[in-house]
């Protein structure tokens, strides 16, 4: 009888739908009509590539400005819809590797989710947990008309009680389970029973469950210690295999079998070594996983009623009620790629550091565009620890002191409109056109000019530039002098190793406290090379500096960052907002 009413509902909806306008939008009760895209979306597949800049808390978006473009995408492009402003009547689960951090959990036969939405496509993201407890067959009704069922089953290897067994040889700390996407492990060392942890430093427990690079180069669950068992240790352990796949795919898994247990340690050993470990790397990158994404396609865009409804219980179903985990519904689906890995540099991206987080992984997921954000960590390698310059290209070229890592090493100069004469007393390296000059008074950053030099005369120590200055604002201002040759280079490379020709941005850092760290000439090296590579170039320099300066300390907080590094929440706000406003210019929206 349920049933039979269900259908009737749902006939009655078809009759409303058809006496309507077409081409008025259904209003609900809540108004889900946006911005209608002309010409379709320009770009589907992002790519952003970086540092821990980028890499936020290693998922996908939280806490990293790709949170920020995301929810613009998502929310004021396309239109997306949270499953319980349709259906509250579910069961909220916390989990970052979901669209805003939120899954929701249906359950029973009968239970549907409906609303309206317009375009000529309707997707979903949801989850497929392993074990299939609940996997569940599900209908999709358009306008009132079954359309299309499909199944929530969870098709990947999964396992129970699988056992290993190891010995100590007193010298290696981690064993290989030859798994990823581990859990519910038991530990025995000679017959007695020790704890795990899945985080490290935990004084109560023993060993841990560690990701780590195997062999192969692949990242496996190791089982860790922080002391090496002895020798001839019997070391046993039993535990379950199998990946609950998300809206985000990565190598990171619930610590339990269900789907709403706390996430394991999103760090782990990118190294091969077996008798030393390092538990601070990020190991792969984070991308919108296809397996949790169902799309259906239409003729041409109107407005549509659908319902999806919970039909039964999968016939490969392990339990006893069918669930259906849904994150949320759109009109169009954007894929996104996080490549940011914690003190990355441009030149750990590329393919011949063979690891698994380089270009290879980026042209895999086949972006259509690709933010590469650099410049933080590469000036780390500006020059070798005893302070002399590296034979990478990336140094100071003058330099007032014996070292040319002295951290204010101003050479007194007198400045023109369009050149400037340095001390000839100071030391000089071949400075050459296309090295960069800096220009202050050492207070902070509203005291610093950045220009490329045209030409340098090593006579008279003359640097001539093409951007004029302010010879009022800067008399009596002191000089130095930087080449990140390397830097460029590896951007240039990065590039050209990327496939299916992508459209490109490039980014550096936001605006540091000078007294911290010396990255000015990135920005201005970097929007060069946006022009030479026909890329856009995302100022996070400029939109943290009208932060940090433009508002009174008195009146607002104008901190982006903690660090003068990483951005906070209102960093990644002003790192989105940069993005945003490049895409705005060339997505057409009407």
């Amino acid at each position: 009888m349920k049933n039979k009413l269900f259908y009737i509902y749902l006939f009655l909806l078809s009759l409303c739908f058809q006496s309507c306008n077409s081409n008025e939008p259904h209003k609900n009760p809540i108004d889900y009509e946006k911005k209608i895209i002309t010409n379709d979306y320009k770009y589907n597949r992002i790519t952003f590539a970086g540092s821990s800049i980028t890499w936020g808390a290693g998922f996908l978006s939280p806490l990293s400005y790709i949170g920020e473009v995301e929810k613009h995408l998502r929310d004021n492009i396309a239109t997306t819809i949270m499953p319980n402003l349709l259906n509250n009547n579910a069961i909220e689960i916390s989990d970052p590797l979901s669209y805003k951090e939120k899954l929701y959990k249906y359950s029973g036969i009968d239970t549907n989710i409906s609303g309206s939405i317009y375009g000529n496509k309707i997707s979903i993201a949801f989850a497929r947990e392993r074990g299939n407890k609940g996997a569940a067959n599900i209908e999709l009704y358009i306008d009132g008309v079954l359309h299309d069922e499909f199944s929530t089953i969870n098709n990947e290897f999964y396992a129970e009680n699988i056992f290993k067994t190891f010995t100590g040889n007193g010298e290696q700390l981690a064993f290989d389970l030859g798994y990823i996407h581990t859990f519910n492990h038991s530990l025995t060392i000679n017959g007695t029973k020790y704890n795990i942890s899945r985080w490290p430093s935990n004084p109560k427990n023993n060993a841990m469950i560690l990701r780590k690079i195997n062999n192969d180069g692949f990242v496996h669950h190791f089982l860790a210690f922080e002391n090496p068992p002895s020798k001839e240790d019997n070391i046993q352990l039993i535990f379950s295999v199998g990946e609950t796949i998300k809206p985000v795919k990565s190598t990171i898994s619930n610590i339990l079998k269900e789907i709403n247990s706390s996430i394991e340690y999103q760090y782990g050993d990118d190294t091969k070594s077996l008798i030393t470990l390092r538990t601070n790397k990020g190991l792969d990158f984070r991308q919108t996983d296809k397996r949790a994404i169902k799309t259906w396609k239409f003729n041409r865009s109107k407005n549509r009623y659908f319902t999806f409804k919970i039909k039964e219980l999968s016939p490969n179903a392990t339990g006893d009620t069918p669930e259906f985990f849904l994150n949320f519904i759109t009109n169009h689906m954007y894929y996104f790629q996080n490549a940011g890995i914690g003190a990355s540099t441009a030149e750990d991206l590329l393919k011949a550091n063979n690891t698994l987080r380089t270009t290879t992984q980026i042209n895999n997921f086949k972006p259509d565009l690709i933010l590469l954000e650099s410049s933080t960590n590469d000036d780390w390698r500006l020059i070798n620890k005893d302070g002399t310059p590296t034979d990478l290209g990336n140094y100071w070229m003058a330099y007032d002191g014996i070292k040319m890592n002295t951290m204010f090493n101003y050479i007194p100069a007198e400045i023109s409109e369009y050149s400037i004469k340095l001390d000839s007393n100071a030391t000089y390296g071949n400075i050459k056109k296309g090295d960069i000059l800096i220009i202050g008074k050492g207070e902070d950053n509203r005291a610093l000019e950045v220009r490329i030099i045209e030409s340098w005369n090593p006579i008279n120590k003359i640097a001539t530039f093409n951007k004029s200055l302010s010879i009022n604002d800067y008399n009596g201002s002191f000089g130095q002098i930087k080449r990140i040759d390397y830097w460029a280079k590896n951007i240039k490379s990065f590039f050209r190793e990327l496939d299916n020709n992508p459209d490109i941005m490039i980014a550096t850092s936001g605006v540091p406290n000078i007294h911290d760290r010396r990255l000015e000439g990135y920005r201005e090296k970097g929007q060069e090379l946006a022009r030479t590579l026909n890329a856009h170039f995302i100022d996070f320099y400029q939109v943290t500096y009208d932060w940090k300066y433009g508002n009174p300390l008195h009146i607002i907080d104008n901190t982006w960052s903690e660090d003068n590094t990483h951005p906070n929440k209102k960093g990644n706000e002003l790192f989105g907002s940069a993005i945003i406003k490049t895409l705005s210019q060339i997505i057409p929206i009407k």
